[in-house]
């Protein structure tokens, strides 16, 4: 029988789970993180094949042979758009207009959305997170994968993953709060008022984790988005940010200063009665390790 898996890219590491949703809980029966080398992956774009291919390999020795696939990239365009209520032909020719870089690329990209929820101030409209991307980008992933050998099921945007996996997540329902992603030189955070996507925060950063420079750039991305939260008077303050992607022995000095420098409690998501790792083994499922992963099982 098949295996399929769900899979994130990152510029850093391949993390993988299978497994399945029952009712209320994710059940996962495998879990594995790769290291990728330096260089493979830069900003999401596949510049080293040959080496990616080769750790795509362990996901065949342990018969994976298909994968819904989560990749992230500042090259990807995403905006939050609040449109009328139309058909999906003309939400798709509306997107193409917002997000092409200009004229010329739209015949170059791929178009997608995904719904958010109603107009907050205006009736009859509803919010989307409408995507595009360069046609390029997304090929150079299929024929990695197909030269693997292994079949790409879906492809999607990391923050709709994210979106996804806090859902999902008991304690988070009407909470507001920021989400950052430490990838490399690449700096995310995400922020959600009343549990509600809102804003994405994007920079790079070249300092070294658990310097004072590094958490400066940290605390700086994050202050964008409180001060954002701030002008435009929206109800819930926030009051968590969670991070991924940092280990321990980075996060605890940076956590005390988010919450002296923006009286903010910083700390990783918490495990949740939801995941159910039923793996045998001494290796503890670490659920901020598969948090994108996770979020496939969501639903939006």
């Amino acid at each position: 029988m098949r295996r399929e898996g769900v899979i994130f890219i990152s510029n850093e590491f391949l993390s993988i789970i299978t497994g399945e949703r029952k009712n209320d809980m994710i059940q996962i029966e495998d879990y594995m993180k790769l290291p990728l080398p330096e260089g493979v992956i830069l900003n999401g774009v596949v510049i080293d094949d040959v080496e990616l291919k080769r750790q795509l390999q362990t996901l065949k020795d342990k018969g994976i042979e298909a994968v819904h696939l989560i990749v992230d990239s500042a090259k990807i365009i995403a905006k939050q758009l609040t449109i009328p209520f139309m058909k999906r032909d003309q939400i798709e020719e509306f997107i193409k207009n917002e997000v092409s870089l200009d004229e010329s690329s739209k015949g170059e990209m791929i178009y997608d959305y995904c719904y958010l929820g109603e107009g907050i101030e205006v009736k009859k409209t509803y919010r989307i997170l409408a995507v595009g991307v360069a046609k390029s980008f997304i090929e150079s992933y299929i024929d990695v994968f197909k030269q693997a050998h292994i079949k790409i099921l879906s492809i999607d945007y990391s923050i709709n993953a994210l979106m996804k996996f806090t859902s999902i997540i008991p304690g988070l329902i009407d909470k507001s709060y920021i989400v950052t992603q430490v990838d490399g030189n690449n700096l995310t955070s995400i922020l959600f008022i009343d549990n509600n996507y809102t804003l994405t925060d994007r920079s790079r950063i070249f300092s070294t984790k658990g310097t004072p420079e590094f958490d400066n750039d940290v605390i700086r991305s994050i202050s964008h988005l409180v001060q954002f939260s701030t002008s435009s008077q929206k109800s819930a303050p926030i009051s968590d940010v969670y991070v991924m992607g940092l280990e321990k022995e980075n996060s605890a000095t940076l956590f005390e200063r988010i919450q002296d420098t923006l009286t903010l409690q910083a700390q990783t998501f918490p495990k949740s009665k939801f995941v159910y790792a039923k793996r045998d083994g001494n290796n503890t499922f670490d659920l901020n390790e598969y948090v994108l992963p996770l979020g496939h099982f969501g639903r939006r």
